[in-house]
């Protein structure tokens, strides 16, 4: 998946109801009026660990290491559905929402509070009226090729990261264009 100024944008990692971005966005405040549903495409999501954003038996996001052929089974796999912002502002990153199928059933990474993300079950919308929204992230990419943080549009000095006590779990961490921890790989 392509951005228009060309970059790839590729979903990280799902865990413990969280989702995993990496972009790099200014210090601004990130607003805009409304935002229309462009595309969705399957993406695996790695931390910078090499372990895989998925949702758990327990409806939690969770990064697991993943053989070969586990990387290319769909219950892996997540969605990174972009919207178009419809204001026409100029705002660094691309409009997000980051979700996952399990059950027939779509689960975003929502942020739950200021600091917890957490998967919940969603009806994707087309429009998104608001400039702040639980389960919209910009998609900020990195220097590094394919390298993408996710920063909230609900918290927009938090980034997508994950728990220095259970490096498996998604958390809203400050957001640091320098700090490499909270990006994710997305193929």
């Amino acid at each position: 998946m392509a951005s228009s100024d060309g970059a790839l944008l590729t979903f990280l990692d799902l865990k413990d109801n969280h989702f995993y971005f990496d972009d790099l966005c200014g210090e601004d405040e990130l607003d805009s009026d409304a935002f229309k549903w462009s595309m969705a495409s399957p993406k695996l999501v790695r931390s910078p660990d090499n372990k895989f954003l998925i949702l758990n038996e327990e409806n939690q996001f969770d990064l697991k290491d993943l053989n070969i052929q586990q990387q290319s089974c769909s219950n892996y796999k997540c969605y990174i559905n972009i919207y178009k912002d419809l204001s026409q502002q100029s705002i660094c990153g691309r409009a997000v929402m980051l979700y996952v199928l399990k059950d027939d059933r779509k689960y975003a990474a929502v942020c739950k509070n200021e600091k917890e993300i957490s998967a919940e079950e969603i009806a994707l919308q087309d429009r998104i009226e608001a400039s702040q929204h639980k389960a919209l992230f910009y998609m900020v990419q990195n220097q590094q090729p394919h390298r993408y943080q996710f920063r909230s549009s609900l918290y927009p000095n938090k980034v997508i990261g994950f728990d220095e006590a259970d490096s498996t779990k998604l958390i809203l961490c400050p957001y640091d264009p320098e700090d490499q921890c909270d990006t994710f790989h997305i193929k």
